[in-house]
C-alpha cells in the first residue's frame, strides 16, 4: 500500500510538473470547441477554426490570460547596459580550474619502474656463487 501510495504522489508531481493541468484544460476547450461548432460549420472548418487561434472561446482566453500572468510572475532577465556591454567586451573570462579535491594524485610508482629498467646487460656479468 505505502509503494502504491509514493508511486502515486510521484506521478501526480511528475503531471503537475510538467504543467499537465494547463495542458489538460487546453486539451478539453479544444474538445469542446470542436463539439459545437462541428454542427454549425461541418468537420473542415470547425478544425480550421479550432486550431487556427482566429476564434478562441472563453477557455482559451482564460488559458492565455494564466500563461500571460505566469510569465510575468517569473523573474525578470536584466539587461545590460552599454557600459556592462563594453566591460563584458573587453575583459577576459576567468580562468577555470576544478577544485584540487578533484586532482588525482601523481603516481611516482611508473616512474621508479621506468627508472629500474635496464636497456643493456652490465657489464661484467655479475657473479653467480
Amino acid at each position: 500500500m505505502r509503494f502504491l501510495a509514493t508511486r502515486l504522489l510521484c506521478l501526480i508531481a511528475a503531471f503537475t510538473l510538467v504543467e499537465g493541468p494547463t495542458v489538460t484544460y487546453q486539451i478539453w476547450a479544444w474538445a469542446n470547441m470542436l463539439n459545437e461548432r462541428i454542427p454549425e460549420r461541418g468537420v473542415a472548418d470547425a478544425v480550421d477554426s479550432t486550431f487556427s487561434g482566429e476564434e478562441p472561446c472563453e477557455h482559451c482566453k482564460s488559458i492565455a490570460k494564466h500563461e500571460a500572468e505566469k510569465k510575468r510572475k517569473e523573474a525578470p532577465v536584466p539587461e545590460f547596459t552599454p557600459l556592462a556591454k563594453a566591460v563584458s567586451a573587453t575583459s577576459r573570462p576567468a580562468k577555470l580550474t576544478p577544485p584540487s579535491a578533484t586532482r588525482l594524485p601523481f603516481l611516482r610508482i611508473d616512474l621508479l619502474l621506468l627508472n629500474q629498467f635496464q636497456p643493456e646487460l652490465p657489464f661484467p656479468p655479475p657473479d653467480f656463487v
